[in-house]
């Protein structure tokens, strides 16, 4: 009986790596880290107005939401050599920024700065991953008082931007509670190569905001495949639907340059 047995367990292994081998190697998504329930609240300071044109010089702090405690630089863990990625944007979804806010040590507040375009208030989220969870988190908070904007919804794959052109494309339609490879094409207006800078294997990335400015997300660029450079890919999973502003932010000549778009993430189909 136990021959049989371990045949048995043999033979399904056996047929378990020839069906993995079966399965192109293009075909296999590294998932994207899932956004944990938040443990930790933001907090930005001052809590004055922002103004158009007038640089704002900020602090961020993360307070533990159940032991109040702050959360110290060491408190956070490093991806792509840094502790937070900040992403701000005004009510419109139009004046989008990235920033990296530096630590004040040992006060457990991060400096950070931006110019707005608009004067309004405007929201940050702030993508964290806690080294008591070891798991992502995006928190938000605002900076002074986010008014009510009128959001342009033209929906758009393409764009350029600073003598490159950009092309977005989905394997397939946006789907709430699905995830999605997605590609980001970059190539110079003029026809020569667009010379994309790396770090750490990373090429930039993929910030997204919903039209009820509630959510965001965020996908790192990596490249697509290795014989061309100007074809970089990420994944999304959109946790609702309607209207999703896209900014794509990568480093070129040592510059960065955005390209904003726009697309519709249907509902979840009923099943």
């Amino acid at each position: 009986m136990k021959t049989k047995i371990s045949l048995a367990i043999v033979a399904i292994t056996v047929l378990a790596l020839g069906l993995s081998a079966c399965v192109p190697a293009s075909n296999i998504v590294k998932a994207p880290a899932k956004s944990a329930k938040p443990s930790a609240r933001l907090t930005v300071l001052p809590l004055e107005q922002p103004q158009m044109g007038k640089t704002i010089n900020a602090k961020a702090k993360f307070n533990h939401l159940k032991d109040h405690y702050t959360l110290l630089n060491e408190d956070l863990k490093e991806v792509v050599s840094n502790r937070i990625h900040l992403l701000v944007i005004d009510p419109s979804l139009t004046d989008y920024h990235h920033i990296h806010p530096a630590p004040i040590d040992p006060s457990g507040l991060f400096t950070f700065q931006f110019m707005p375009r608009f004067s309004t208030g405007y929201r940050a989220w702030a993508n964290i991953t806690p080294v008591e969870t070891g798991l992502k988190e995006m928190v938000r908070a605002d900076i002074g008082k986010p008014g009510i904007s009128v959001i342009n919804r033209t929906e758009s794959r393409e764009a350029t931007a600073d003598g490159y052109r950009f092309a977005l494309n989905f394997d397939k339609e946006l789907t709430m509670g699905e995830e999605y490879k997605g590609t980001l094409t970059v190539t110079s207006l003029s026809g020569s190569v667009a010379a994309l800078e790396s770090q750490m294997g990373v090429y930039g990335h993929i910030d997204g905001f919903f039209a009820d400015y509630r959510s965001a997300l965020t996908s790192q660029l990596t490249k697509a495949n290795k014989s061309d450079d100007s074809v970089l890919a990420f994944t999304v999973a959109p946790e609702k639907s309607g209207y999703l502003k896209l900014f794509a932010q990568v480093k070129i000549g040592g510059r960065m340059v955005t390209a904003p778009f726009g697309v519709m993430v249907a509902e979840a189909k009923k099943k």
